[in-house]
């Protein structure tokens, strides 16, 4: 019974956990003995399982033992299937295809010819009322230069589309669809301006209205640029209504403003003869007579000079305003005087300031000047060969990926005027790839555009310009 007593004692897992363990314990109760069967250690993990004792608690021992049945099925498929192993690759099996992938395609970097960003003023006249879509007519608008038509907006923006690019090979826009608003720009006796058309849908009389704005440029250019333009306008489209023809505000150019019934009350002007209806005042004579007053006059009556060039180079080194009127002077003393083109090969730094500085500008009046001097300078007797000594080709070339199309264009011009050359150098790697590239895109867009004048843009330039490229190394 005793032992009976002290088997019980042992195999009691309750006390265990009930009372501490006494080591040292005089007699048999309390004393771990170990149980009856093997201990089976589930799995071992290092000493992850040992941990300290717990601060403000007694410190204690508890054995606890798990035990788990593995129930394991007789039989050759014990550990399941292994049948569907197949044997390994290349044992009996197809033979591998070799497939011959092709080398992929190097793309050339092209990042050192980047150009920097076109700088333009901000304009004073930003999207206003447009920028939403097709709108209607707002209250504010200029009578002088809009004008009313029959055609739907959507008519409008396609012949606009047609009117301006036969209008003048130089100029440049772009067409907004969505909002029904035209921007760009045009070069009226060599000044810039740039213009934006706003096209209004005039709700009330299910027609529409499109207006000129001059958002920046010569105030004057726009003017000639309007007048010329609206000529076109009523010619195309139908039952135009404008300042032109509205004779509701008794508007003539012939009558100083005047209308027919405000003949009655000229009051006493009617006395002073030719003066009252001011038609019969001689024109003012400008040739001014300055003897006596202190004033040098330039005898020089043979055009620019080479002062003239020179304060042309320090205009565009300051950054001068008047460079645009300086550089204006200059392109049309190209026209006027025969011995011009010889004088200015006479001037090293000029030809310079132009292939260096002006093509290099942000200022895109600037550019497109020095692109047309550089092609009145080819058309004379080696004169190809001579602006080839100056590496003109770095500087052109890069400008057949201008933002600004007219300014590719032009270099377009520029460069089949230099294929004339003898020969063709490149100072920097992938400037002749560049030219490829670019200039390929250029013939694919203007290979079926419509221009003001059939030789401005023409398929044989780009035949002259490949050509040369081929035969360059």
């Amino acid at each position: 019974n005793n032992n009976n007593n002290n088997n019980n004692g042992i195999h009691d897992f309750g006390s265990l956990g009930a009372a501490p363990l006494q080591l040292n314990a005089s007699s048999n109760q309390g004393v771990w003995k170990g149980s009856s069967g093997p201990t089976q250690i589930d799995s071992y993990d290092g000493l992850s399982g040992i941990q300290g004792p717990q601060m403000g608690f007694q410190k204690q021992q508890h054995t606890a033992i798990r035990q788990q049945a593995v129930m394991v099925p007789k039989g050759g498929d014990a550990f399941g299937d292994l049948a569907g192993i197949g044997a390994p690759v290349g044992l009996g099996g197809p033979k591998p295809k070799i497939v011959v992938l092709p080398a992929p395609e190097e793309k050339t970097d092209f990042s050192a010819f980047a150009l920097e960003v076109p700088f333009f003023i901000p304009s004073k006249c930003g999207n206003g009322l447009n920028g939403g879509g097709l709108q209607a007519t707002p209250a504010m608008y200029n009578d002088l230069t809009s004008i009313v038509v029959d055609e739907s907006p959507k008519d409008v923006l396609n012949k606009f589309e047609t009117i301006l690019s036969t209008f003048s090979n130089d100029i440049d826009y772009s067409i907004d669809r969505t909002n029904y608003v035209i921007t760009g720009q045009v070069y009226v006796n060599h000044f810039a301006v740039f213009f934006k058309i706003s096209i209004w849908d005039e709700q009330d009389e299910n027609r529409t209205r499109f207006e000129f704005r001059r958002s920046k440029g010569d105030t004057v250019a726009f003017t000639e640029f309007w007048n010329e333009i609206e000529e076109e306008l009523y010619k195309e489209f139908s039952n135009a209504q404008g300042a032109k023809n509205n004779d509701d505000d008794g508007y003539d150019d012939m009558d100083m403003g005047f209308d027919d019934d405000d003949e009655d009350n000229m009051g006493d002007l009617g006395g002073l003869g030719g003066l009252g209806s001011l038609g019969g005042l001689p024109p003012l004579d400008y040739d001014f007579n300055l003897d006596g007053m202190g004033m040098e006059m330039n005898d020089n009556n043979n055009g620019l000079s080479q002062e003239d060039l020179n304060n042309f180079i320090q205009d565009v080194e300051e950054c001068d305003p008047s460079v645009a009127y300086s550089f204006a002077m200059i392109l049309e003393a190209f026209k006027v005087q025969t011995q011009f083109i010889q004088m200015v090969f006479n001037h090293a730094t000029f030809i310079k300031c132009i292939i260096q500085n002006a093509l290099t500008h942000q200022d895109t009046a600037l550019v497109r000047g020095a692109l047309i001097c550089i092609e009145n300078l080819c058309d004379s007797k080696s004169g190809a060969d001579s602006l080839i000594g100056y590496n003109v080709l770095d500087r052109v070339i890069p400008l057949l990926q201008h933002d600004c199309d007219l300014i590719r264009k032009y270099s377009v011009r520029v460069l089949s005027k230099l294929s004339s050359a003898q020969s063709w150098k490149f100072n920097q790697n992938g400037l002749k790839q560049l030219a490829s590239l670019k200039l390929k895109e250029c013939q694919n867009k203007w290979e079926n555009a419509k221009f003001a004048t059939n030789d401005f843009i023409q398929q044989q330039m780009f035949e002259s310009i490949n050509a040369k490229l081929i035969m360059t190394k």
